[in-house]
């Protein structure tokens, strides 16, 4: 194998710094790789492999553990090893973690990059963390930020001048989508899916959220989020309800996926879900467990219910906790 596909392989394995690492298939690539590459810096727990008459001896330096170890471990990602795997292999490899792994337990499956005709593919997914002077500087990770590229073409773009305020934040791109953070925002337990090609997730400076998960479905679609926004726990967001409603008359589609757009300067609430088509003004704040289902163009106003109306007008809100907005509004 060529060394700069060794190469690329070795700048993916940075994605997963932060956790134990186990690869899935006790290859002879996988040997090779191993014994050419210094990859001590990160956390191998081992090999998986379905042949358990392997369990217990080493290959590459690694101890080998038949798939029942699935069960025990946990905070680890699999990486599929098999060269020569189709996308049906790596789906049984998915569905027994599943069965296996314990509730709650944080295990990911990685692409298989090792195949070689996704070497080039993932090649061309590109991290950047861009500062306020403009300069440009690629990276193959960002600590807190797990990225599982199921494609190519992919494009993150991180403003910040220091290291980025993530935790736990998971982003699973197809192709050809984009992803941009603005400066001086914090995400934590935040999943992004760009569950089709062509997407885009948009989000300005001074973002901060609790929890939640963003799915793009649909091609072609758009979450656009502005400036100076709060999000709290459990928030939702969702361009398409992914399965179809037609008439059943002219087998017309009823529920197109849409785009979401949220203005600068909104909070959301606990539990907050916004979907397909919806449009949130500048200055907004969204009641706990409202459902937002279409367009608002007034400023200044309190969404709440289900779906969301206008409950209140006139109003606008500040991060400082109550008692210490009203002590600055003294001075």
């Amino acid at each position: 194998m060529k060394n700069y596909k060794k190469k690329i392989f070795y700048e993916f394995l940075k994605n997963y710094s932060d956790k134990k690492i186990y690869f899935y298939g006790a290859s002879n690539f996988l040997k090779e790789f191993c014994e050419e590459y210094e990859i001590k810096l990160f956390d191998i727990a081992g090999i998986i492999d379905k042949d358990t008459k392997k369990a217990g001896k080493k290959w590459a330096g690694y101890p080998v553990f038949s798939p029942q170890i699935i069960s025990e471990i946990n905070n680890a990602v699999i990486i599929n090893s098999i060269i020569h795997s189709s996308e049906i292999t790596h789906n049984v490899i998915s569905d027994l973690i599943e069965i296996l792994k314990q509730p709650n337990s944080q295990i990911t499956l990685a692409p298989n990059v090792f195949a070689s005709d996704n070497i080039e593919v993932f090649a061309s997914n590109h991290i950047y963390v861009i500062t306020t002077d403009g300069k440009q500087h690629e990276v193959s990770y960002i600590p807190g930020m797990d990225v599982i590229w199921q494609g190519g073409c992919n494009t993150i773009k991180i403003f910040s001048d220091t290291l980025p305020q993530f935790k736990n934040f998971k982003i699973e791109c197809k192709n050809c989508c984009e992803l941009s953070i603005g400066f001086n925002s914090s995400i934590n337990n935040l999943h992004v899916v760009f569950k089709n090609d062509y997407s885009s997730l948009t989000i300005g400076d001074s973002f901060w959220i609790a929890s939640g998960m963003f799915k793009l479905a649909g091609r072609n679609q758009k979450i656009t989020i502005g400036n100076d926004c709060m999000f709290s726990s459990n928030i939702v967001l969702r361009t398409s309800d992914e399965h179809t409603i037609y008439d059943k008359n002219n087998q017309k589609v009823l529920n197109n996926s849409n785009c979401i757009t949220i203005g600068n300067h909104v909070w959301l609430g606990s539990g907050v879900t916004v979907l397909k088509r919806s449009k949130i003004p500048d200055n907004t704040i969204v009641g706990t467990h409202s459902i937002v289902t279409k367009t608002f163009e007034e400023q200044n106003v309190i969404l709440a219910g289900s779906p969301a109306k206008i409950i209140k007008r006139n109003v606008n809100w500040d991060r400082l906790p109550v008692h210490y907005f009203e002590d600055k509004i003294k001075l």
